[in-house]
């Protein structure tokens, strides 16, 4: 039913399986298609799902209404070493709030001249997140200036 919005999302490897509409806010739960995997543990693809927690995120806007992602997230437990894993996603960063493409869409933003709190204001997030986006998107831009080497 939702096969048209998942790939209006652009998040290789997810499906929409839900929507919920919050006042001007998208909740998108959305789950990762590709089955579970090794156990990084001991190697071993003996493993079953432990449990289903819920992972609220923000994405980028969709016809101009703020997104979050709510992924409903697997966690494993390996039958032979007993250890447990959760799945991940590389657009999806643990631990994080937002995705990889927002933090992106505020580094280049905040990177062309406008101010934290105008960016900010604009994207409505917090400050600190355009800051944490913005630094963690220059450490990317020296080691890439690093890697090209010195200039001729």
């Amino acid at each position: 039913m939702y096969e048209q919005l998942s790939g209006l999302l652009g998040l290789e490897g997810f499906i929409v399986t839900s929507v919920a509409e919050r006042g001007d806010e998208l909740d998108l739960e959305v789950e990762l298609v590709a089955a579970g995997g090794c156990c990084p543990g001991c190697g071993q693809g003996r493993c079953e799902v432990k449990e289903r927690p819920l992972v609220r995120v923000r994405d980028l806007p969709i016809a101009g209404r703020r997104t979050f992602l709510v992924w409903r997230k697997r966690r494993f437990r390996c039958r032979v070493c007993v250890h447990t894993f959760t799945e991940r996603h590389e657009e999806l960063p643990s631990r994080q709030r937002v995705t990889r493409r927002f933090r992106r869409r505020l580094f280049t933003r905040a990177s062309e001249g406008a101010a934290h709190a105008e960016v900010a204001r604009g994207e409505e997030t917090t400050r600190y997140q355009v800051a944490r986006a913005f630094a963690l998107g220059a450490a990317i831009e020296l080691v890439a200036c690093a890697e090209a080497g010195p200039p001729r």
